[in-house]
């Protein structure tokens, strides 16, 4: 199970507003590119390799889950250490974004969005319950579910089918 996890104190002191905005949104999608944004996520007053680089996805919305509706297509940014071998997603990810407030940093990286945090379906079967694995509590990012299993600060829980648009 892949996850990322973009934590606020790793921000580069340049790159802080991305940050800024506290207002979650929760949804079902699929990745469909990334590009290495140039820009390292690590903090400039450390002496350590930086392991750890903004990326930029474009996110095919399929479910607004919990939040703020969002437009079909998205593009988000993410602290990653390398390209993904498949840059394209499977589907029904569930994703955790913030919009980033300052209009300046959405400019220089060319992003509306700040990926907190997603997590892949964990079972193949579309027309059932599809479950998910989080770090973050699903309470605390406004889902309403019963939470089954946790374990290495992991949450995990499940969400309807997708049979309907965004």
């Amino acid at each position: 199970m892949h996850r990322v996890i973009v934590l606020a104190g790793l921000l580069a002191a340049e790159l802080a507003p991305l940050a800024a905005s506290a207002a979650e949104t929760v949804f079902l999608g699929q990745k469909n590119d990334q590009t290495y944004t140039g820009y390292e996520n690590c903090s400039a007053e450390t002496d350590t390799i930086c392991m750890t680089g903004w990326y930029r996805w474009t996110i095919r919305v399929e479910r607004t889950v919990s939040g703020q509706r969002l437009p079909a297509r998205i593009v988000a940014i993410v602290g990653q250490h390398a390209p993904y071998v498949d840059s394209k997603g499977p589907p029904h990810e569930l994703f955790v974004v913030r919009r980033i407030d300052d209009p300046e940093a959405r400019e220089r990286m060319h992003a509306d969005y700040l990926v907190d945090e997603e997590s892949q379906r964990l079972d193949d079967e579309p027309k059932r319950l599809g479950m998910y694995c989080m770090q973050t509590d699903p309470k605390q990012i406004g889902l309403n579910v019963e939470v089954f299993a946790t374990g290495q600060s992991n949450y995990c829980f499940e969400l309807p089918p997708v049979p309907r648009k965004n």
